[in-house]
């Protein structure tokens, strides 16, 4: 995904994160180059535009040193979302399984059921606390 204007809705608008990514740091009284090397990452990862879209792992490490979930690191700027609290939370949800996901099917070791069935308990829960009064049945 390369980088567009605010206006097209639902592709990646790489400036506007990176503007939104430096805002958290600066709250947080950190540059964004600290940041990033604390996330393992170049220094000028959240300065420097890139040609295609970030990568989940880059964005995991960078909501952990930032101590930020990360669909709120990503979610500022990328067009015009949903502000209601259901389409909030689900879309936090669905960030939450994919970086799971993501982390499991990548992993070096074969045998992955272990991870699997890791996954399908926190995606139920997930999906049952949705459905609910907000908590895991």
């Amino acid at each position: 995904m390369s980088a567009k204007s605010e206006d097209d809705s639902g592709v990646w608008n790489d400036e506007a994160f990176r503007a939104h990514a430096v805002l958290l740091c600066e709250g947080q009284r950190r540059s964004p180059w600290e940041v990033a090397r604390t996330a393992g990452l170049a220094g000028d990862y959240l300065t420097k535009p890139i040609g295609a879209g970030r990568n989940i792992r880059a964005l995991i490490a960078l909501a952990r040193s930032l101590g930020v979930d990360v669909s709120e690191l990503i979610a500022a700027g990328q067009g015009k979302l949903p502000v209601d609290s259901t389409t909030l939370s689900r879309m936090a949800m669905a960030s939450h399984i994919a970086a799971h996901l993501y982390v499991a099917m990548n992993t070096e070791r074969r045998s992955m059921s272990e991870e699997a069935e890791a996954i399908a308990q926190v995606i139920m829960s997930l999906i049952k606390k949705d459905r609910g009064t907000g908590k895991p049945r």
